[in-house]
């Protein structure tokens, strides 16, 4: 066993609370192989915060641990105390997910600017009327697609109309 620190209760080798990976004892994935392949594999993920493939292995288990339950069959205090738990951490995975989208998302008025401010440095640097126009009119249909886009999910979460623009 690994001499401790001074006046602690943790394996020199690990360090007092400093932060590194633990590499001797109890804790440390010197001993499970298999974890210590499991934790470099998300080490190596490019889109940790990317939570929906825990939403859904969460809406996988919550449907899974439903069909247990035949048709007709009364379940449990205990059981509809869990589906409710389970339910809850549905929610504020959705929750969560959702305010990380929102966080990057880019609204109706950032591309209004964009559409904008394009239109002022054409102005300036493209000298060729038709060549403006032609860009413009292409730039305008595609920010059309993405206000469509944008009314419809506006639309489909319950508001009153239309964005703006």
């Amino acid at each position: 066993m690994a001499r401790a620190v001074t006046g602690k209760r943790v394996c020199v080798n690990d360090g007092a609370l400093g932060g590194r990976p633990i590499e001797t004892g109890r804790y440390s994935l010197e001993h499970r192989k298999s974890l210590q392949d499991k934790v470099a594999k998300f080490w190596a993920d490019d889109k940790p915060g990317d939570l929906r493939d825990e939403l859904f292995l969460l809406r996988g288990l919550l449907q899974d641990y439903m069909g247990r339950f035949g048709e007709g069959i009364p379940m449990k205090y205990e059981n509809i105390v869990h589906v409710y738990e389970m339910v809850g951490s549905i929610a504020q995975t959705v929750e969560r997910i959702s305010r990380m989208l929102n966080q990057t998302a880019l609204t109706m008025a950032d591309l209004q600017f964009v559409e904008r401010r394009i239109t002022d440095l054409l102005t300036k640097y493209i000298d060729e009327p038709n060549k403006r126009l032609d860009f413009l009119e292409e730039l305008g249909r595609d920010l059309g697609s993405v206000r469509e886009h944008t009314d419809q999910l506006a639309i489909a979460a319950g508001s009153s109309g239309p964005t703006p623009g």
